[in-house]
């Protein structure tokens, strides 16, 4: 089977384009029509029938008035996303079924099996999908929209990420959605599940597993913000570390953050004149 080049296309929000007019025609319409079960946008692909494309009710409106908001939606839709794909692992146990049942499981065992790792990044790229990364556990792509839809078999619906909350994540991303929405907050996936298996492609791969955009919790401050969700306070840390106010400022203490997005340039760290060096790990990245 040929393998199918796509590219993605790379347009400024601000700028209105006429590449992206059909894109945008599509999500009007979907917008328009709600949401409901008859929204459905089919689209011509491979597998008739099977790639829809839809607008989550409550994000409708939003879209419609909204020209930035439409503007990275038609972006998106004409362009690729990134999507985790799980494959067959080497104890032939779903990963997915050990979500937040790590310690249960034999995480070498759950590694990717030997055959996955060669023969499914090759399957994927067959079908159109580009590969980012081939992980332990997974392997990372880009794809487009209506690809995705095709090779899923399920319609994937315009979302916008929840309002942070104590929820899990899957149920954050499908929760309600924020009273303002920001472009970057705008993601694809099926309507009920951030993870899907793919129909008729081949048993080696599992699920497609759709990432929704980081929370952004606030802006950069020099100041600490104060937030909604459940965090450690100065007063209750000094609580927790039995140290009185008056007793102790933490000068001249070590402090180790072990973080893989840790910015060491934050303006916090420069108003209290912290010293920060960071520390290489094997493995780890700079």
């Amino acid at each position: 089977m040929p393998i199918s080049k796509h590219r993605t296309p790379t347009i400024a929000a601000s700028n209105y384009d006429s590449k992206l007019d059909g894109a945008r025609a599509e999500l009007s319409f979907a917008a328009n029509l709600g949401g409901s079960g008859e929204s459905l946008v089919a689209m011509s692909g491979r597998r008739p029938g099977t790639a829809r494309v839809t607008v989550n009710p409550d994000l409708a409106p939003s879209l419609r008035e909204d020209e930035q908001l439409m503007t990275r939606a038609a972006q998106m839709l004409d362009g690729h996303i990134v999507v985790t794909v799980t494959a067959r692992t080497r104890s032939g146990a779903k990963l997915q079924d050990y979500r937040h049942r790590g310690k249960e499981a034999d995480l070498g065992r759950m590694h990717l099996s030997d055959d996955a790792r060669v023969r499914v990044p090759s399957i994927l790229q067959q079908e159109g999908c580009r590969i980012l990364r081939i992980n332990r556990f997974s392997i990372t792509i880009a794809a487009p929209v209506r690809l995705l839809a095709e090779l899923t078999g399920q319609p994937l619906q315009l979302n916008a990420r929840a309002e942070t909350g104590q929820g899990p994540r899957e149920l954050q991303s499908h929760g309600e959605m924020a009273s303002s929405v920001d472009p970057a907050q705008l993601f694809f996936a099926p309507p009920q599940s951030l993870s899907i298996a793919p129909r008729n492609i081949d048993p080696l791969i599992e699920d497609f597993v759709f990432v929704p955009p980081p929370i952004e919790f606030g802006r950069v401050l020099i100041h600490p913000p104060k937030p909604r969700y459940h965090h450690l306070s100065q007063a209750a840390m000094r609580r927790l570390l039995q140290v009185r106010r008056g007793q102790g400022d933490g000068q001249g203490e070590k402090v180790c953050i072990v973080d893989s997005g840790f910015w060491p340039g934050h303006p916090y760290f420069g108003r209290v004149g912290a010293c920060v060096d960071g520390v290489p790990v094997p493995g780890g990245t700079k």
